[in-house]
């Protein structure tokens, strides 16, 4: 029985070591997930497309409006503007806000809005498996009233 679970150990360990060693960390077909902190902070998670293109998703706590915030926002990188070669993309995009923006107005109403997205950010390649990001965005909210959001966070993701 020992022999057959060291076997059987070793190889999965054989098989997975190349997967492990693979560069992920923004790289195309990868799907990274993580922390993050600001604006909102909860869980973050980012799908690359390709080298240019890539989808990334929030859902976590406003702290400012102290209710829920789920996003989802379509990126476009932007390679080599800092000049080093690549590991430190700024990325450009767009997308849908629904949060919940409790105790507004004199009434102290929650409301739960949407919007649309703007965000600028820059992510740091740190390791083949790790990403740390930084961003800002601006949220006008359309539904059911007007309103506008701003939002900074950073975070952190491991790539699969």
């Amino acid at each position: 029985m020992r022999a057959t679970t060291w076997a059987i150990l070793v190889c999965v360990v054989a098989t997975l070591s190349p997967l492990m060693a693979a560069s992920h960390a923004n790289q195309p077909g990868h799907f990274g997930l993580g922390g993050i902190l600001g604006e909102p902070t909860g869980v973050s998670a980012k799908y690359t497309l390709d080298r240019q293109f890539a989808v990334q998703g929030a859902l976590g706590l406003s702290l400012v409006e102290k209710g829920v915030w789920l996003s989802t926002d379509f990126l476009i990188h932007i390679h080599n503007v800092f000049g080093d070669g690549g590991k430190l993309p700024l990325y450009v995009g767009g997308g849908l806000v629904i949060q919940d923006r409790g105790d507004r107005g004199k009434d102290k109403v929650r409301e739960t809005s949407l919007g649309i997205r703007g965000v600028v950010g820059v992510e740091y390649l740190a390791q083949d498996r790790i990403s740390i990001f930084g961003e800002a965005s601006a949220q006008p909210f359309l539904f059911p009233s007007w309103g506008l959001g701003i939002s900074v966070a950073a975070g952190a993701r491991y790539w699969f």
